[in-house]
């Protein structure tokens, strides 16, 4: 294994080195041992041999009568591993047909192309724009919580990949699918495509069949081909959570608004239950006070302000 042994040469690294040999499974045979070192290209070693009797009917120099070898067990063959995918998941995708995508109409179809692919097809019965995506984070969330969502559309007859971080129209034109179709015939549109199971890049989401993960989609309303704001409502856009090994599903988390309720309630009571009313009363009950146009118009404008903040926070 290229280590020369012993302490007489400057260039041994070891003094000894232990073997594993497994003999036939037999007492016939006449095994001699030789150990061999070579030092350069010049230059061959040779110990004294060693010669195995385990039966004990051998003779010669440096005869050696070994004990019966224990028979070793059977080795199998070392299996090959499969490279698993970047994913970080070594499950196969399950080929899993028309799954209900919340109340949008929309319907998903999946199955594995080879080892490191998959093949998505989302169907609905009405002639629009469609969006589906790889999110992130515990809650429906266009923007994957703040971390990026992988959507890819079909609008105007086009199919396009877009990273967005934000609550805002994707812009830019995103990049060309290879190999994808988008149909909005009829009265019906259908949206293909193929894509790793890698992400691929900083801005592309992994897909982990047998590991949970969170989806987005939406649609445009009836006759909007080309891409636009989708409207209020989980009849047009929605999330949840798959495993596309098994095509289980699940409900996520939704979007926490505790707080903003709370805000929404407080400043459009404030707004419309003192601010603007009393302002309102001050210039019908107050005309002879020379003050009253100025108070009139600050309760107003602070009404105002509090009920957009109050809009922003139901928003």
């Amino acid at each position: 294994d290229g280590l020369c042994l012993g302490k007489d040469y400057p260039s041994a690294k070891a003094s000894e080195k232990s073997f594993e040999w497994f003999a036939p499974d037999t007492d016939e045979y006449n095994v001699t041992i030789y150990a061999l070192c070579g030092m350069g290209y010049t230059t061959l070693y040779s110990a004294e041999p060693v010669r195995l009797c385990p039966a004990g009917n051998c003779s010669g120099a440096a005869a050696y009568v070994a004990p019966a070898p224990t028979p070793a067990p059977t080795r199998a063959p070392t299996p090959t591993p499969t490279p698993a995918p970047e994913s970080g998941s070594t499950a196969v995708v399950e080929t899993v047909t028309d799954v209900a995508l919340g109340e949008t109409g929309m319907k998903l179809s999946f199955e594995g192309v080879g080892t490191d692919r998959i093949k998505f097809r989302l169907s609905l019965s009405a002639e629009t724009w469609l969006g589906f995506g790889i999110s992130a984070g515990n809650e429906v969330s266009m923007t994957g919580s703040g971390q990026g969502t992988d959507i890819v559309t079909c609008a105007g007859g086009e199919v396009r990949r877009h990273w967005v971080t934000s609550n805002v129209l994707p812009s830019g034109g995103g990049e060309t699918v290879p190999g994808s179709v988008c149909e909005q015939v009829n009265g019906q549109t259908s949206l293909t495509f193929e894509r790793d199971l890698a992400a691929g890049g900083g801005s592309r989401r992994a897909v982990t069949p047998g590991i949970e993960q969170q989806i987005i989609f939406a649609r445009g309303s009836d006759g909007a081909t080309a891409l636009t704001y989708h409207g209020l409502g989980t009849a047009n856009r929605d999330g949840m959570v798959i495993d596309f090994a098994t095509g289980s599903t699940s409900a996520p988390a939704k979007r926490s608004g505790e707080a903003q309720l709370y805000l929404h309630l407080a400043l459009m009571s404030i707004a419309w239950g003192g601010c603007l009313p009393l302002g309102v009363a001050i210039a019908n009950r107050f005309r002879a006070k020379p003050a009253w146009f100025t108070w009139h118009k600050r309760l107003q404008i602070t009404g105002w302000a509090l009920q957009l903040l109050g809009f922003c926070m139901a928003v």
